[in-house]
């Protein structure tokens, strides 16, 4: 009776006090007391339930549920947002279905009181969020997506793959952005499996998460990718090899630059940069003499960065490249060396048709000799002529 008092903290006393006796024949007026307008009055009835119904583990709970999922379909919106709220409470997986379906409802308090219940479930709604995130109502899905994210620490990778196939674009990139926050291997195989998606900003950003992660339990899945049917996949992980800088990962990705196609090759050069110079000046220079002038430019690029003396001969070689933007790397990149050795090639490479590149090569010259006379190739072979001739002169009279 005192569950009906005019005064609110009686009732709210009197629903405590009926969790504690525990008395099951409560359990009506106070499942009635869960469709009080006062929310103390909610939570103390609710509480109440719970202590009679051993922790929400009993059938009591899951009639609670069913009595409160029947009212979403009520009338009276406040009503319906009261029984949303009150399955939050309960946090029972059975009131999942009755939420989802609440989210496409015409309030948007009713909404978002159901999104919330989702989010206080936790896990088990999961499969049923990432199911509305395709469904033909705006506003289900925008709550579907809100839900997930509020829940993004706490759910499994498989979560996320999911959300990949079901979501449009824009949730697509943000769910495998969200694997960043899973751990363990069935993470980093799941990633791995985006870099195959047909949709590009998914695969950036699997391999941006990728590189974030810098997981070294992901490098022999990767090393596996090499050998992808898809020639995207295969690329993507060359680079992403290249990345993380795992010693391990070097023999795989030498044996990449024998791939049948030219950008897996392209990204495997350019992936040697972090892995140390003896094992990759020689993987550059074969580089030089690929078909594609993409991987010889990568290659003469990767000799450019090396700093090594031994890159030098290799550069000169390429000045000859039937390429322009080959021919351009090798120049600065010579300029950049300052050896002497590659002066007379320089001065060759100054008859070039391309003005840009007799720029870059008289810029290279004057780098290496500290001399500065234009892009004139018969100024600056008689330079260089007079220079052996004293040095010759000075070898026979020192």
């Amino acid at each position: 009776a005192l569950l009906r008092d005019a005064n609110e903290d009686v009732r709210i006393q009197a629903a405590l006090s009926l969790g504690r006796l525990g008395d099951r024949s409560a359990f009506d007026p106070l499942l009635r007391a869960l469709d009080s307008a006062s929310g103390d009055l909610r939570i103390a009835a609710l509480a109440a339930l719970l202590d009679i119904d051993a922790g929400a583990a009993g059938p009591l709970a899951d009639i609670a549920v069913a009595a409160h999922a029947a009212q979403l379909s009520s009338p009276d919106s406040a009503r319906r947002i009261r029984a949303a709220a009150v399955l939050g409470m309960l946090k029972r997986p059975l009131a999942v279905d009755a939420l989802i379906r609440a989210l496409g409802d015409r309030d948007r308090v009713v909404q978002a009181t159901a999104r919330q219940a989702l989010v206080r479930i936790g896990p088990a709604a999961a499969p049923a969020l990432v199911a509305q995130l395709a469904s033909d109502k705006i506003s289900a899905r925008s709550a579907a997506e809100e839900a997930l994210r509020q829940m993004e620490g706490s759910l499994p990778p498989e979560t996320w793959i999911n959300a990949v196939a079901r979501g449009d674009r824009t949730v697509r990139s943000w769910a495998v952005s969200a694997l960043s926050e899973s751990q363990g291997t069935n993470a980093d195989k799941a990633l791995i499996a985006l870099l195959g998606e047909k949709d590009p900003a998914v695969r950036s950003t699997a391999a941006a998460v990728m590189t974030r992660r810098n997981n070294s339990s992901a490098v022999q899945p990767l090393i596996a990718a090499l050998r992808d049917d898809r020639e995207h996949v295969r690329s993507a992980t060359a680079g992403l090899l290249g990345e993380l800088g795992d010693p391990r990962a070097l023999p795989p990705l030498l044996a990449a630059l024998k791939d049948e196609s030219a950008a897996v090759r392209r990204a495997a050069i350019a992936a040697l940069d972090r892995f140390p110079a003896q094992e990759k000046i020689d993987a550059y220079a074969a580089g030089l003499n690929d078909d594609s002038p993409l991987v010889r430019r990568s290659a003469a690029q990767g000799l450019r960065k090396s700093r090594n003396p031994r890159s030098v001969p290799f550069l000169i070689s390429s000045l000859r490249d039937r390429d322009e933007s080959v021919r351009s790397v090798a120049a600065r990149a010579l300029g950049e060396f300052r050896d002497l050795r590659a002066v007379p090639a320089l001065i060759s490479t100054l008859a070039d048709k391309a003005a840009i590149l007799r720029r870059e090569t008289a810029e290279a010259l004057m780098l290496i000799t500290g001399e500065n006379f234009g892009t004139s190739q018969e100024i600056w072979r008689a330079w260089w002529q007079r220079r052996e001739q004293r040095i010759r002169a000075a070898e026979i009279f020192p």
